[in-house]
């Protein structure tokens, strides 16, 4: 398989990158239709493709690291006692949406037996009952 020329790995990379065609062929100065047809090129076309992965596992891989960090500050939130009652409430169901739980109501918790206490050990004992009923 033949190598791309610097201009069709830069238009690759342009193109793996999202930018307009026209764009591309005015950054590289070339015709439209030189690009056109470059993505006809096997080579070229795979390797906008392998870029485009690249970039789609490099986004995961930094959403996964993000996620992890909104699960650390909600937490966080959640059980710091400096925070009001509703401040940790909010946190805490901010954490139940977003794990695909259903809402616990103030209610289920009474009916559950879950003893007073702060917000955050209701919702820590609402949490353990719900694991275990799973």
């Amino acid at each position: 398989m033949k190598a791309l020329s610097p201009k069709q790995a830069r238009g690759a990379l342009m193109l793996a990158d999202g930018r307009r065609r026209l764009d591309i062929a005015k950054a590289l100065e070339i015709d439209r239709w030189t690009l056109w047809s470059w993505e006809k090129i096997p080579a070229f076309a795979d390797r906008v493709s392998e870029l485009r992965a690249e970039a789609e596992r490099d986004l995961q891989e930094s959403l996964r690291g993000a996620r992890q960090l909104a699960i650390d500050t909600l937490l966080n939130e959640m059980t710091d006692s400096d925070n009001s009652g509703s401040e940790r409430i909010k946190a805490a169901e901010a954490i139940l949406g977003r794990a695909g739980l259903p809402e616990v109501t103030r209610t289920e918790i009474e009916d559950a037996g879950v003893p007073a206490g702060t917000p955050a050990e209701r919702v820590r004992r609402a949490l353990d009952r719900l694991k275990l009923a799973e």
